[in-house]
């Protein structure tokens, strides 16, 4: 039709470190998100050992792929990533709502590293359960559990994960994921599947989805004009997410 134009979708901006020896710091922002400031990321954390205990809005680590966002190996994010944390209902108003707690919660998170031969990390907390810059006050917390047994940038490594509890709306939500991934030098192989259960009142929905991404890192040789190409794959699977195609008419 003639018209044209240029935009900037989103733009982020953090920054994260030790403010001492023991206390770790981080804050991201989205500086444009269709038009939009929000804050993302903004969290300290207590290093004790092999103990860390975060405070404040962070990602709740249920799953790889929901955690990494925008910012992974892909230009957008996979099944697992954009839906799995979604929900839907009526809220006291009687109106339908769509809504995603997201990938991100405030509220409180103790992790454990292990110093065993097959190394793992636990992960166990609280969140409010309705999204970040959500603060409003609950009868009810959520939980979280994550379990990572191997090397994180090496070999075969397990992960198992839990989020439960109640959405922004009340409805009893939970959520459940396996994962599976392999790393060795340039190669690069990772499967996720996740399930989101949530009470509508004695219906349950029930959400699954999966993804299977590989890669491979070719090292080109220096001064020219990359550093490595990095041909990719991925395999995405969802079903019953059709809701989020209803936003517009629900809203």
């Amino acid at each position: 039709n003639g018209d044209m134009r240029f935009g900037v979708r989103n733009t982020r901006l953090g920054v994260k470190g030790f403010a001492a020896q023991s206390i770790k710091y981080a804050m991201q922002m989205e500086l444009n998100s269709l038009g939009e400031f929000s804050v993302l990321d903004s969290y300290a954390a207590l290093v004790l050992g092999d103990f860390e205990v975060s405070l404040g809005q962070q990602p709740y680590k249920f799953s790889t792929e929901l955690s990494r966002g925008a910012g992974g190996y892909f230009a957008n994010r996979s099944f697992v990533g954009k839906y799995i944390s979604g929900y839907h209902g009526i809220d006291q108003g009687g109106n339908n709502v769509v809504s995603s707690i997201g990938a991100r919660d405030i509220g409180a998170i103790v992790q454990y590293k292990s110093r065993w031969a097959i190394p793992m990390t636990f992960n166990v907390g609280v969140l409010n359960g309705a999204g970040i810059n959500e603060n409003a006050w609950n009868r009810h917390l959520n939980a979280i559990g994550r379990l990572d047994i191997g090397h994180e940038h090496a070999g075969p490594r397990f992960s198992a994960s839990y989020m439960g509890g109640k959405n922004a709306l009340g409805d009893r939500m939970d959520m459940w994921g396996i994962e599976l991934s392999y790393k060795n030098g340039p190669v690069i192989v990772e499967s996720e599947f996740a399930k989101r259960y949530l009470d509508l009142g004695g219906d349950v929905d029930i959400m699954t989805a999966a993804v299977v991404n590989a890669m491979y890192f070719f090292r080109l040789p220096e001064n020219i004009f990359a550093k490595t190409i990095v041909p990719q794959l991925r395999w995405d699977m969802g079903e019953n997410i059709k809701f989020v195609n209803l936003r517009r008419a629900m809203d």
